[in-house]
């Protein structure tokens, strides 16, 4: 109804306004260490809410954040304001009401559990993979930190911390996976949502085990649920694939693997 409605809209502008003010706070002493008064004020402004709203948009020109990767305050808030704006409004109101995990919904735990692993996940690939490459000049704690945010920034923010230039071709196609999946429902995040992969690992699971539908906290996972992904899936993939072979076309001169991560990175609204 249209009181439920506008309670909603309401909770969205306060998490939406209220997170960016905070990281907006946060930023502006960190940005005070590179530029002075008025600048690192709007510097602060400016990244918070391009992060929140996984936007990518930097003031620093075509460095993006870059020249600021060894700098943890910056990094760590910038990526935090990522992931709060990518999980979804859905799951911050669940999370609100709920406290507990027992008693969040489903679709809460699909998406902090899916969010954490492509997290985690992307973080140890890649600081696995260029551990002696693309982060070869950074100390321990920074090339942790590099990789953590890397991870973060390809799940639709668009961020730059590192010349993509640099890594290696198993990195950038990481990288497409992640941008590929994106970010949650209702969240400022685009790609095929982390709700789609689950289902998608669902459906396969039970095509192994030849079951029709799936219990999953108790609640069915039936075939309706998993056409629905499959759909988002197929949509997803002849999009790809219709762009790329008309990209393929281009007298650009450019490889067919960074022809990839572009339309990925378009699709996904990554930037």
């Amino acid at each position: 109804n249209k009181s439920n409605m506008r309670r909603y809209v309401a909770h969205i502008l306060i998490w939406t306004f209220g997170v960016e003010m905070i990281g907006f706070i946060l930023l502006i002493p960190a940005f005070h260490q590179y530029v002075k008064g008025g600048r690192a004020v709007w510097n602060a402004f400016f990244t918070s809410i391009s992060a929140f709203c996984n936007a990518g948009f930097s003031v620093y020109d075509g460095d993006s954040l870059i020249n600021l990767n060894k700098d943890p305050f910056i990094l760590l808030i910038t990526a935090c304001l990522i992931i709060l704006g990518g999980i979804g409004f859905l799951v911050v109101e669940d999370v609100w009401k709920g406290k507990v995990w027992r008693r969040f919904k489903l679709h809460t735990k699909v998406v902090l559990v899916v969010t954490g692993v492509l997290l985690i996940g992307g973080t140890i690939w890649i600081m696995a993979a260029e551990y002696s490459h693309a982060l070869k000049d950074m100390n321990f704690g920074q090339k942790l930190l590099n990789a953590f945010f890397l991870s973060t920034t390809a799940r639709t923010a668009g961020f730059a911390n590192i010349d993509l230039n640099t890594l290696k071709g198993g990195t950038v196609w990481l990288l497409n996976f992640l941008m590929f999946v994106g970010a949650s429902p209702s969240s400022t995040g685009g790609g095929i949502k982390t709700t789609t992969l689950f289902i998608l690992i669902v459906s396969v699971l039970m095509l192994i085990r030849q079951k029709r539908y799936a219990v999953i906290n108790k609640q069915m996972i039936g075939d309706a649920i998993v056409k629905r992904a499959n759909t988002v899936l197929i949509m997803a993939i002849l999009i790809f694939g219709i762009s790329l072979g008309i990209m393929t076309y281009s007298d650009a001169g450019i490889t067919q693997n960074k022809l990839a991560f572009e339309q990925v990175s378009a699709y996904s609204t990554t930037g």
